[in-house]
């Protein structure tokens, strides 16, 4: 599902993350994975969004 989000995307892209390490590891992680697989279609001309990372927390 979230190939299909970043391939429908325009432009630009922005995950939001928690402030703890593990979890901008995680992000970090897997998007390059994610964005790796998605390479192959930029041959059909696909273009792929920049992704942005938001590190953000309100303290409750």
């Amino acid at each position: 599902m979230f190939e299909l989000i970043i391939l429908a995307a325009t432009g630009e892209m922005i995950g939001m993350v928690k402030p703890v390490l593990p979890y901008v590891r995680e992000f970090m992680r897997g998007t390059v994975a994610l964005m790796e697989e998605l390479i192959p279609y930029m041959a059909f001309g696909i273009t792929l969004p920049s992704i942005h990372m938001l590190v953000n927390c309100k303290s409750r």
